[in-house]
């Protein structure tokens, strides 16, 4: 499937989900990390991309925490960095 179909397919599975906008938008986000992109996002950098909180971001991280891993960062190991597990949104 080519990448772009991908994220299309993969929206509108968020769509369905009716989510609030505010967590739509991070999971977009980590959509996106994930089939275009080679970031490690960590907190500060969802606040950054977002326009959030740290707070606000880590309560939507916790919200939608069966659709998010967590994992130790490769280069600083304390740091944790986010990503979205595709297959739950099937």
């Amino acid at each position: 499937m080519y990448i772009k179909a991908e994220l299309q397919f993969y929206a509108a599975k968020l769509k369905s989900k009716k989510l609030q906008e505010k967590q739509y938008k991070l999971l977009y986000v980590l959509i996106q990390n994930k089939l275009f992109g080679t970031l490690e996002l960590g907190v500060n950098e969802l606040c950054k991309m977002l326009s959030m909180s740290s707070g606000s971001v880590r309560k939507l991280l916790t919200a939608g925490s069966e659709l998010i891993l967590a994992k130790n960062n490769e280069q600083n190991g304390r740091k944790l960095v986010y990503e979205v597990i595709l297959d739950e949104l099937l």
